[in-house]
């Protein structure tokens, strides 16, 4: 992960310009001018992998980061007040969850419109009710220790309650759950890509680079390869640095 956001940081710092497009080197091998190859434009096919790197992180930060944010709230209203508010937050949740999270996501930008930015407005809202009901959990935990009742038991006010209390004992397993879904937002950033839905030609971004690449896998099979791999190795990094996360903040596993 840290190869991936060094990327991603530096990308600016590339050589060539990731949509400069050279005829002559179409579909050109692996050499010194292009060291991952060139695409069927020419274009250099290690340049714009870099710079994908940058649009897919920002994607899956920005996205996970304000789906955090609003799950964390309105999970931790819904455990704290509970009754009506609770049963209607909650049910609000289960509907999207009804949802496959990339069709709910491919329907919702179909209906924005194929951009980079209304895909990430769809992975959001896919992905607020997997953390919402995470903090909804914990907050029906965390409400009943022995400090909350002592908080309230003083007088101080719910909102004083939730914020200074509720969501910051709850932001462990909501980390947790955040860093795993930056896989997913990954996957699904590089699946609305590859359909077409997602950033738009020519912007450098992983699944819609391997999706021209597809065209060419018998000449070319390297223009697809190489952002296929960037999606798995991102994809896999973000798993596998949530599980260790949650190895961390889980002092039984920890003992």
């Amino acid at each position: 992960m840290a190869v991936v956001t060094a990327t991603a940081v530096l990308s600016p710092l590339t050589p060539s310009d990731p949509n400069a497009i050279h005829l002559e080197d179409q579909l050109a091998l692996m050499t010194i001018k292009h060291i991952l190859g060139a695409d069927f434009h020419g274009r250099d096919v290690f340049s714009r992998l870099v710079h994908g790197a940058r649009v897919t992180m920002v994607v899956a930060t920005v996205t996970v980061m304000v789906a955090a944010v609003i799950g964390t709230l309105t999970g931790a209203i819904a455990g704290y007040v509970g009754r009506k508010v609770d049963a209607i937050i909650m049910r609000t949740m289960d509907i999207i969850l009804s949802f496959p999270a990339i069709v709910l996501a491919m329907a919702l930008t179909a209906a924005l419109g194929p951009s980079l930015q209304n895909s990430m407005i769809s992975i959001t809202v896919v992905t607020i009710p997997a953390i919402a009901r995470v903090a909804r959990g914990q907050t029906l935990v965390v409400k009943e220790m022995d400090y909350v009742q002592a908080a309230r038991a003083i007088g101080v006010d719910d909102a004083s309650i939730i914020f200074r209390h509720i969501i910051p004992n709850c932001l462990g397993p909501i980390t947790v759950q955040a860093t795993l879904y930056m896989a997913v937002s990954i996957l699904t950033t590089a699946s609305l890509g590859f359909l077409g839905l997602g950033a738009q030609p020519p912007t450098p971004e992983w699944g819609a680079d391997l999706a021209e690449g597809m065209r060419y896998m018998r000449e070319a099979p390297w223009v697809a390869a190489f952002p296929g791999l960037a999606i798995f190795t991102a994809a896999l990094g973000f798993n596998l640095l949530g599980d260790g996360l949650a190895d961390i903040m889980n002092p039984r596993l920890r003992e």
